[in-house]
């Protein structure tokens, strides 16, 4: 019976419709559709729907899927579906804290077991591979793991606040690991599409600037003329948040520039990425986006497939942004006349002054060399990084934080945590320099924008942008681990 029962599961697992089925959600079309849910969540506060939806789609993947491949996308696109009206920091009312969690915890409840069960029936997983699978950056990121949940042993006022740093570092940590270490072992690398997390990354970009369109429609962020850059806000996250995962998304654009025929319709989708970008008014992304877009847009001068198409849209290009430039040359002057102005501008638009980050910086170096060894822990006891923040603003999970990834870990985790996050470090430009390949090279470039931007920003210490690292990470280390495994066995 139970035989008859396994032949008949097979029979539906095999048929055609789920055959199709399954190229669809590994495929563009898949992540588009996803992608899709999350701006309607975003922009109508249809989270709960989101989630509904998301958890069917993650139980069809472990029960019919061939790996875990199309669950890939769900993790940051659930992470930029929230919108203002269910941001728990804005509103009581929302689905994270009404009726409505007790649903969102059934979703868990039934999805998480059934992921389990899955990865443990599947010859090709099982708890053995997943332990036992090969993994080049996993040491680096155990002992930066630990980094973490050391920070701030010994430190004054350590022990009233020790119980929210050991979450927020577990937090900190699983978001750079747990992906990383889920999908090495559970995605069959030899079948997976190498252009599957460029269009992930493409998708994502793409959902971003629409709802940063809906932003400005919505909440009116042109006024008089002028760009009133703190109403740029899409609920998880304000224009700096936004401004990351766009100028993450550019250099894939130019992959898939690379190695598609019509390749003009992804030069100009780059571009469009870029002035989306612009418009967040998120000073570093924009300063590492336009650098990283420019980087893209040169390699893939020489290595796109098809160079002539390549070219002949590259010199359009040119020749448009050259005309717009002497059609508005008297405003850039004007603009540029102004800029010392600008620089010192304090208001709420696109203004150039340094947001006390000199001082945050002073300050987070001072709390390293009071605590050189541990850090002061990711919950200073002595000095808030904002002038607005209280030491009751503590009471919060997500603390204040130092705006530059090395000042933070100097001054959160001390010498222990530099150590660590050096090694970590090392260990992912070996990944990326050893066995250079295409894929590599534009993931490089889009973990390039993170680690650049995170020297302004804290955006190496927010959940999405590390969620997308993990994964960037996994995919650049085992989308090719075949094609080299063949060349080692041939040598």
């Amino acid at each position: 019976m139970q035989e008859a029962k396994k032949n008949v599961f097979m029979s539906i697992r095999q048929s055609r419709f789920i055959t199709f089925l399954n190229k669809v959600i590994s495929s563009p079309v898949g992540i588009a559709i996803i992608g899709i849910s999350a701006l309607l969540s975003n922009m109508f506060s249809l989270e709960l729907a989101m989630y509904i939806f998301v958890g069917i789609f993650a139980l069809y993947v472990c029960i019919f899927a061939d790996d875990f491949l199309p669950l890939m996308p769900l993790f940051v696109f659930c992470y930029i579906a929230t919108s203002k009206n269910n941001n728990p920091a804005l509103s009581t009312d929302t689905v994270f804290n009404n009726n409505s969690y007790l649903v969102i915890i059934c979703i868990l409840a039934v999805c998480l077991p059934v992921v389990f069960i899955r990865i443990g029936l599947d010859k090709n997983m099982g708890y053995k591979k997943l332990f036992t699978q090969k993994r080049k950056l996993v040491l680096g990121m155990l002992i930066l793991g630990v980094a973490y949940m050391l920070s701030g042993i010994g430190s004054q006022g350590y022990l009233s606040t020790v119980k929210n740093n050991l979450i927020f570092s577990a937090l900190q940590f699983l978001s750079i690991f747990l992906l990383y270490f889920i999908f090495s072992a559970t995605i069959k690398w030899n079948k997976a599409s190498k252009s599957y997390f460029a269009w992930f990354g493409v998708i994502m970009g793409i959902v971003v600037s629409l709802e940063l369109l809906n932003i400005y429609i919505v909440e009116g962020v042109v006024q008089n003329g002028e760009i009133l850059r703190g109403r740029i806000d899409t609920g998880w996250g304000h224009y700096n948040n936004i401004g990351v995962l766009i100028a993450m998304s550019i250099p894939f654009a130019f992959y898939l520039a690379c190695k598609k025929k019509h390749n003009y319709i992804y030069i100009i989708l780059g571009t469009i990425l870029l002035a989306a970008l612009f418009l967040t008014c998120s000073r570093g992304s924009i300063v590492g986006g336009a650098f990283i877009y420019a980087v893209s847009f040169v390699f893939a001068f020489f290595k796109a497939e098809n160079k002539k198409s390549y070219r002949i849209t590259s010199a359009i290009l040119i020749a448009l942004a050259t005309i717009i430039g002497i059609a508005f040359l008297d405003t850039l002057v004007k603009l540029f006349e102004k800029v010392p102005t600008i620089i010192n501008s304090s208001n709420e638009s696109l203004s150039f002054n340094d947001s006390s980050r000199f001082k945050i910086y002073k300050e987070g170096f001072n709390a390293f060399l009071k605590y050189p060894i541990f850090g002061e822990s990711f919950y200073p006891k002595d000095f808030v990084p904002y002038d607005w923040s209280i030491i009751e603003s503590f009471s919060s999970l997500i603390p204040p934080r130092w705006h530059n990834t090395i000042i933070q870990i100097l001054a959160s985790c001390g010498l222990v945590g530099m150590l660590a996050y050096s090694f970590h470090r090392f260990q992912t430009i070996k990944l990326f320099v050893k066995k250079r390949n295409l894929e590599k090279t534009f993931i490089g470039l889009s973990i390039a924008v993170l680690l650049i931007t995170s020297l302004l920003d804290c955006h190496f210490f927010n959940i999405g942008p590390t969620l997308f690292y993990s994964m960037a990470l996994v995919f650049a280390e085992k989308i090719n681990s075949e094609d080299e495994k063949t060349e080692e066995t041939n040598k």
